[in-house]
């Protein structure tokens, strides 16, 4: 059994060589900290589970969906405490 090769490419390159449309969705992505958003694509991901076939990747699709609400519910922590500290440092 080969190894494949493994490249490492810096973020900078990745966008410099990515399309429009790439950078479009890159900046529309849910890290920019909405938790309604994460909670969108743990919904997504948990539908996508539900019709999978594979026990594989509907394991997958599962924890990915768990990752998400983990992430949404630890955006909410973080937006609560920062909230709490200085109401003014945040405008949504």
């Amino acid at each position: 059994m080969g190894v494949g090769r493994l490249t490492l490419v810096s973020p900078e390159a990745l966008t410099k060589s990515s399309s429009d449309k790439f950078r479009r969705k890159r900046e529309e992505s849910p890290m920019s900290g909405d938790p309604k958003q994460c909670r969108l694509y743990a919904i997504r991901c948990a539908e996508l589970a539900n019709t999978a076939k594979a026990k594989q990747l509907k394991d997958s699709l599962l924890e990915l969906s768990l990752n998400w609400v983990r992430l949404a519910e630890s955006l909410e922590m973080t937006h609560s405490l920062l909230d709490e500290e200085s109401p003014s440092r945040r405008t949504r």
